[in-house]
């Protein structure tokens, strides 16, 4: 009876160490994701109807066999763009948080906008949440019909807002996200209010 006693407080007290672990944990997990900033970082890979225009900076630098097809996309009322936009995760380094993560982000649902016009949307999965102090790129790959969204504007307009985001010298400042971050804390989803997040500063 003695020994049963004992292995009895023995599992009570390893017991009490686990949910005090717990509970530590899911403060971590909780406090990391409300410290978390986003910031839209470069775009990679910018094509236009299969054009890759990523090395050039100016309309006049595309060939006359790709403005052919350009033209001729916009002619059937299209005008299909692909590129990756990374997106940086930040954990700042200040008072509070976890110096390291293995947290995941569950899900991630994002409207992207271009000019503050509403384009495709989408969600991410499975993203790993930085420790205090560590930043994390998260690649996102976009899809979409440019024409759909960006209406009243001929081949050289739109070309030119394309190079402006993924040419030479472009950048995400066209660019904007809005989004809402979802973490799960023992199977249980806890969502974030909606975040925009744009390219000149972190925001959370």
């Amino acid at each position: 009876m003695k020994a049963i006693a004992k292995t009895l407080v023995i599992l009570c007290i390893v017991g009490a160490f686990a949910t005090m672990n717990f509970g530590c944990t899911a403060v971590d997990t909780l406090t990391n994701l409300k410290r978390l900033q986003f910031k839209l970082g470069s775009v990679n890979n910018f094509n236009a109807a299969g054009v890759n225009i990523a090395n050039l900076s100016s309309f006049n630098q595309i060939g006359i066999l790709d403005i052919a097809n350009l033209t001729s996309n916009i002619a059937q009322g299209r005008l299909p763009v692909g590129f990756t936009l990374n997106l940086l995760a930040k954990n700042p380094n200040t008072a509070g948080g976890s110096a390291n993560s293995s947290s995941l982000l569950s899900r991630m649902e994002w409207n992207l906008y271009v000019d503050d016009t509403p384009t495709i949307n989408g969600v991410m999965t499975n993203i790993t949440v930085p420790g205090v102090g560590q930043e994390t790129t998260i690649p996102m790959a976009i899809s979409m019909d440019l024409l759909q969204y960006i209406k009243g504007q001929g081949l050289e307009s739109l070309m030119n807002l394309a190079l402006a985001i993924g040419g030479r010298n472009g950048s995400s400042s066209r660019l904007s996200l809005r989004a809402r971050p979802t973490m799960e804390v023992f199977g249980i989803p806890i969502t974030s209010p909606e975040i925009t997040i744009v390219s000149h500063t972190f925001s959370n």
